[in-house]
């Protein structure tokens, strides 16, 4: 018996195992929209991308399966650099801190861009410093670090190096050359070249016009084809890809002497007929992603009402070292002595590459700079953590529990009523085979077991909550302990369960009796004359019952997590319609829970049953 038993568990193990690695990946292949189930229809791309790292549902899909079977702490250790420990608070939730050598436990956020720590003392006490010297630095001038976040989350944050601004109007001459090939400068002292602002940190201002003049006189006999707007990001510590946002005003070519006299002016309004209004990309390696419009300076929040300019935006990739936009084509225009190039800029930069998406208790927030990448720490299943549910960010094992007690509270309340009536009335029936009383039995039995639960449910609920109105209709759980304050909430649901199950149990066990009955030992012992209550009882019961003794078990593991209509119908908050909100909402982590809860049910209650044989025949052994 010891072996049988050991093989069971056994069995039991590697069910679980696979029944786990199927939920993964069949929650994988299904249709429907995490991120779409949380935030809603109208959630960006963006921010749907940042909500699954944050889960971190990015990752591949063997990585999470691990993480939820062994657990991810580990994972996080290598990352951060320091254990990881898991403190119970006094409001009894659980957090993840890591821990340092002196006992010290401390979680890190971001505050703007000062990383900022909370360091929690064995004595209890806590204090929240500015905790910049643990940034560290890569390649590109970037700041990073792996720390704990307040979510029980290893978490990389990044703060992408400045990018200083730079750009500037070209000229394009006829004979091909470029102003931005010269080593001309501006009156500022500025490089007329594009990279300026790399070369010259920090001399560009952002977020305001600016004016630059150039002066021409080196020039003189050049004639201008084209006038560009040449961008260029390259710079020691730019991190790709860059976004760009730079405004051009009216662009002038001035005689300065002996007045000044505008030789040429293209402006970008009603009046501006020279802007070409076409995107000419030129550089050194793939266009990118650009935009380029003439745009109202008052909607941009760039100028005053009824002023228009031109807008050049996008991402420049670490490929392309510059770009160029071509504002205006065809033009001819001779350079001459004390002749000037004069145009109004505005920078707009948004330093630190991409966009970081982050949910915040105000909602999304969109930071340059921020968390990039997520761990989110568990101990794993086989240590007793099965993870946090997707829809409602708590423990799973909170409100799986919660759900599987009610579950068995009614399942054990109808299984107490459902096992003695259906065996009795399945003996009586069988021991009057082909009498008025069986052939009733056997039709009650079949009416109740076809007729669907929700019929059942509904009958019931209309006749004995809205007609006689003395029992409620359905079930509300205020407390934990609202069953056993109102007992009469679980009448409905119970009656509902008691004539479904009633009618399998009566008739396998009907069937089951008079096939024994049917048995030449009976009739042996019948020919004996031994009494026909001694028959019954000593020979015929017990052989009878372990047919039905299968199916009761089998359906203890369909009253706990198989009533998901049952529960619908009254409300009922049970293990089966946990199960059923999980699959709907893709909830991988609850469905994995409730999955190997169902599979130790399933196993255990056959293993039971198998342990009942040997007692209702002593000829059977598992040896």
């Amino acid at each position: 018996m010891a072996k049988f038993i050991a093989r069971r568990l056994l069995l039991m193990l590697l069910t679980m195992l696979f029944v786990s690695i199927v939920i993964f990946v069949v929650s994988e292949l299904a249709p429907g929209n995490i991120a779409r189930n949380v935030l809603g229809a109208y959630a960006t791309p963006e921010q749907e991308e940042s909500f699954l790292a944050q889960l971190g549902l990015d990752r591949s899909l063997h990585i999470r399966y691990i993480s939820w079977l062994l657990g991810s702490d580990w994972q996080a250790e290598r990352r951060i650099g320091l254990p990881l420990k898991r403190i119970q608070t006094e409001m009894g939730y659980y957090e993840w801190w890591a821990e340092e050598a002196d006992g010290v436990l401390v979680q890190w956020g971001l505050e703007g861009s000062d990383l900022v720590e909370t360091r929690r003392y064995p004595d209890g006490t806590s204090e929240t410093v500015v905790a910049n010297d643990r940034w560290h630095v890569d390649d590109s001038g970037a700041r990073y670090f792996w720390g704990v976040d307040k979510h029980d989350k290893a978490v990389k944050w990044v703060i992408g190096a400045d990018i200083i601004p730079s750009g500037a109007v070209d000229l394009r001459f006829s004979d091909g050359t470029l102003l931005s090939d010269t080593d001309l400068r501006d009156t500022e002292g500025l490089s007329v070249h594009p990279n300026a602002g790399a070369k010259n940190p920090n001399v560009i201002p952002t977020g305001e016009w600016i004016v630059r003049e150039i002066d021409l006189s080196s020039l003189a006999g050049h004639e201008v084809a084209e006038v560009l707007l040449a961008i260029d990001y390259r710079g020691a510590g730019t991190q790709f890809p860059v976004q760009i946002v730079t405004f051009v005003d009216e662009v002038e070519i001035v005689k300065v002497e002996p007045s000044a006299t505008v030789l040429w002016s293209g402006g970008f309004g009603p009046g501006g007929s020279d802007f070409s209004g076409t995107f000419a990309g030129s550089g050194t390696g793939e266009e990118g992603d650009f935009a380029s419009a003439v745009v109202d300076a008052e909607e941009e929040g760039v100028g005053a009402s009824g002023r228009s300019v031109y807008k050049a935006s996008g991402s420049l990739s670490e490929e392309q070292s510059y770009v160029h936009y071509s504002l205006f084509k065809s033009i001819s225009i001779p350079v001459e002595e004390d002749t000037i190039l004069r145009y109004r800029i505005l920078f707009s930069p948004l330093a630190g590459g991409e966009a970081v998406w982050t949910l915040t208790h105000v909602g999304w927030v969109s930071r340059r700079g921020g968390p990039v990448e997520y761990i989110p720490i568990q101990k794993g299943f086989l240590r007793g953590d099965p993870g946090e549910s997707i829809k409602t960010g708590r423990p799973v094992v909170e409100n799986l529990f919660r759900r599987l007690r009610n579950s068995v509270l009614l399942a054990t309340i109808a299984f107490a009523i459902i096992m003695p009536i259906g065996l009795v009335l399945g003996l009586v029936a069988g021991l009057n085979q082909g009498r008025f009383i069986d052939r009733f039995l056997s039709l009650l039995g079949l009416v109740t077991t076809a007729t669907p639960q929700f019929a059942t449910g509904v009958m019931l609920i209309l006749v004995f909550a809205s007609w006689l109105n003395i029992l409620p209709g359905a079930t509300v759980f205020p407390s934990d302990d609202a069953a056993f304050k109102n007992p009469q909430m679980l009448v409905l649901p119970v009656w509902t369960l008691t004539l479904i199950e009633m009618g399998y149990i009566l008739r396998i066990t009907r069937a089951s009796m008079v096939d024994v009955m049917r048995e030449p030992y009976i009739r042996t012992a019948s020919l004996k004359g031994l009494p026909y209550w001694r028959i019954v009882f000593k020979h015929a019961l017990r052989n009878a019952l372990i047919a039905p003794i299968t199916v009761i078990m089998l359906h203890v593991n369909w009253l706990i997590g198989g009533i998901v209509v049952v529960e619908a119908i009254f409300g009922f908050p049970g293990l089966g319609k946990f199960l059923y909100d999980a699959a709907l909402f893709k909830d991988v982590f609850a469905m994995e829970a409730g999955a190997m809860v169902m599979v130790l049910l399933a196993v255990g209650t056959q293993l039971v049953a198998d342990v009942i044989y040997t007692f209702l025949n002593p000829r059977i052994r598992y040896t």
